[in-house]
């Protein structure tokens, strides 16, 4: 049995890539993962590529569930305007951390009790106008 709570996805791309500047490409990590019920992975950046090269993933945290049997894919963008950035087969291109989920049941109701926050959306309690 393994036990971890992140592992390092490393890119096993049958070629390296290069891709140019504000540009996306998926990424796969060619491994299979049999995650216990109540558990997911969920793939987030790798720092240093992040904070170096402006390299990061798109759908962050791009969830792996329970259910998954599929290889793992990331897809990364390179977030700068002016250099183009290379992955190599056997880079570390992300990480995935393996999370406790819980699991909800749910009721449907006809209404909603009033809350502070009411409806307000995006940019709502933060201090910012939602316009």
């Amino acid at each position: 049995m393994l036990t971890l709570r992140t592992l390092a996805l490393t890119c096993t791309h049958a070629k390296d890539w290069c891709f140019s500047q504000v540009n996306a490409h998926w990424f796969v990590q060619a491994s299979r993962w049999l995650f216990p019920m109540g558990m997911s992975g969920w793939c987030t950046r790798a720092a240093g590529l992040a904070t170096k090269h402006g390299i990061t993933v798109v759908n962050a945290p791009g969830t792996v569930d329970a259910g998954y049997r599929g290889e793992i894919m990331v897809t990364l963008l390179n977030t700068d305007k002016t250099e183009a950035f290379s992955i190599n087969r056997g880079d570390r291109i992300a990480q995935l951390v393996i999370q406790k989920v819980e699991q909800a049941v749910f009721t449907q109701v006809d209404s909603l009790e009033e809350t502070a926050r009411g409806a307000g959306g995006f940019g709502s309690t933060g201090g910012f106008s939602a316009n």
